[in-house]
């Protein structure tokens, strides 16, 4: 029996036809590959491509394998070239669209997905994965109609159900979102607080919170200690005005997790939805005291200090967001709507470049179309001999 080969042997194939020689450098470089070992399944890849270079199973492997160490460029390049010496593969394909997704090229992703769908219409990865980019580009209906798909395809699977769930919440249908929770819950044998997370994040989106309270309640009593749980069971109670079970439970959360600040924006929402704005206010300092660094933790402090008027904390949050992320497009947003303020040359640009991007939900390209409405009567027009002067 062979000894285990290390990465820095060179691996040998055999010379008894090409069928055995591809057959077998697949095999070794595969278990490489599932064992951990990349250095070896390249070094296998590598010299059988030597031999066969254009051999379709050897290029996809080849280009998984660039995928999982990070080169995405080099993986695309070889799956493309496998892809045209089998272009009916959809297995392909559909990594192909896994690779462009992740580099956020969500037309390519879905124009692979579609490849590999209309091949192998039975591949409900490949379904899955394409109703997902199509949501990010915001073409909702066809989502739904993807999801619903991967459904019919495994109709026991209950995170195709909350998928379904999902995309019918951001369709605003109410019953039909709700109706596949219950698909899903009918399927889970015992009470999954995972689960029931992901459903109450669901119903609190769709405003139905009695809903959100009664699963969130349920997942305690399966985890009392989860402070996922308990931190979004004090936010829905806050929405439905119950400040006192709301108050504490978020104080358990900021008491167990000092640095966990998406609880004390809460908290300083809670206190200025009650009236108590200094509290609030209080709340809101002690996170940037705290050190708080993550953009979405910053703009919904910002966001905040707009609710009680305060514009010029606002203002100030913002800009050092924008210092470390200068094209986050939510705090170019929320600047752009600070009062009795005129947009800067560099929003501008942001925002117009932003509004064209179709993966950009419409409600917010409808506010940057009405800040950048603004700005554009505010500015002082060009003159015409200024515009000649550049001609010339």
């Amino acid at each position: 029996m062979p000894g285990k080969r290390s990465a820095g042997m060179s691996p040998r194939l055999p010379g008894k036809g090409a069928a055995g020689a591809i057959s077998q450098a697949l095999s070794a470089a595969s278990a490489a590959f599932n064992r951990g070992d990349r250095a070896q399944a390249g070094a296998i890849l590598q010299q059988a491509l030597a031999r066969y270079p254009e051999q379709p199973e050897l290029l996809h492997l080849a280009g998984d394998l660039s995928l999982a160490s990070g080169d995405t460029q080099q993986g695309i390049e070889l799956i493309r070239r496998a892809i045209k010496r089998a272009p009916q593969v959809a297995l392909y394909h559909y990594h192909l669209g896994n690779a462009h997704s992740k580099r956020n090229e969500l037309h390519e992703a879905r124009d692979a997905f579609q490849q590999a769908v209309r091949r192998d219409p039975r591949m409900k990865e490949a379904v899955e994965n394409l109703a997902v980019v199509q949501v990010r580009l915001r073409n909702l209906r066809q989502a739904e109609t993807l999801f619903g798909r991967a459904v019919a395809l495994d109709s026991k699977d209950p995170k195709a159900w909350l998928n379904l769930a999902r995309v019918r919440m951001e369709l605003r249908k109410v019953r039909a979102a709700d109706e596949a929770i219950q698909h899903a819950a009918a399927l889970k044998a015992r009470a999954d607080p995972d689960f029931l997370h992901e459903a109450a994040l669901i119903y609190q989106a769709l405003g139905a919170l009695d809903k959100a309270e009664q699963a969130l309640r349920k997942g305690l009593e399966a985890a009392p200690q989860d402070l996922r749980l308990t931190y979004t069971l004090g936010t829905v109670l806050r929405m439905a005005e119950n400040y006192g079970e709301a108050e504490r439970l978020l104080r358990r959360v900021c008491e167990a997790d000092p640095q966990a600040f998406p609880p004390r924006v809460e908290l300083a929402n809670l206190f200025i939805n009650s009236g108590e704005v200094g509290k609030g206010r209080e709340q809101l300092q002690a996170i940037l005291d705290g050190g708080a660094r993550d953009p979405g933790v910053l703009l919904k402090v910002a966001a905040t200090f707009a609710l009680i008027g305060d514009f010029d904390r606002q203002e100030q949050v913002l800009h050092g967001i924008l210092q470390t992320a200068p094209n986050n497009l939510a705090a170019q947003m929320q600047l752009a709507f600070v009062p009795h303020r005129q947009l800067a040359d560099s929003q501008v640009g942001v925002l117009e470049k932003a509004i064209q991007d179709p993966a950009v939900k419409p409600e917010s390209r409808s506010r940057m179309g009405f800040a950048l409405g603004n700005h554009y009567r505010n500015v002082k027009p060009v003159s015409y001999t200024h515009l000649r002067a550049h001609e010339t």
